[in-house]
């Protein structure tokens, strides 16, 4: 199972659309404001605060995407190569002849 952290940071690269960056700032600041979290311990809640800060930084300043873009990079291979496969069948001329 793939790491969520890795996986966000791997999407930062795509792109977001802006439903998702509106999700992730207001998670972001929920997870700050919440007093249920490691800030008993004074570097910890810090470090994590911090860290949680980072991240939707970097959601924030990654690329915004329409949803369809979204759609095209979700698409399986198979999918993009039958989609292809079908667009160049049609482009090509009867050879029956």
């Amino acid at each position: 199972m793939a790491n969520p952290i890795q996986t966000l940071l791997a999407r930062c690269r795509t792109g977001f659309t802006p439903v998702e960056k509106f999700i992730a700032f207001g998670a972001g600041v929920g997870y700050v404001l919440c007093p249920v979290d490691f800030d008993f311990i004074p570097a910890i809640g810090w470090i994590d605060d911090g860290y949680a800060i980072y991240l939707v930084w970097r959601v924030l300043s990654s690329p915004t995407i329409s949803e369809e873009e979204l759609g095209r990079q979700s698409a399986s291979p198979t999918q993009e190569r039958s989609a292809r496969s079908d667009a160049e069948l049609a482009l090509k001329p009867d050879e029956e002849g």
